[in-house]
């Protein structure tokens, strides 16, 4: 992927972001995305919350396929 991201005035970005993979695609893409500056805009971090076991999760199935694939037994543990 090739992003282009460009100043166009004081308050203003275009990023421009193509896509090109002719394994995936039978052409490349370009996506523009035109962003005007806010300053009401608030970004809000994305925490797990506590007792989130999730990520946890996939790390140990992940980790369970790949010990499968190898012909090993997977590890216990946590």
């Amino acid at each position: 992927m090739l992003e282009r991201p460009a100043i166009t005035g004081p308050g203003s970005i275009v990023h421009d972001a193509t896509c090109s993979d002719p394994v995936i695609f039978t052409a490349p893409w370009t996506a523009r995305l035109d962003w005007t500056r806010d300053h009401a805009y608030q970004i809000f971090e994305c925490a797990c919350h506590e007792g989130d076991e999730q990520i946890r999760d996939y790390i140990t199935s992940s980790r369970a396929q790949r010990a499968k694939a190898a012909g090993a037994s997977p590890a216990k543990g946590g």
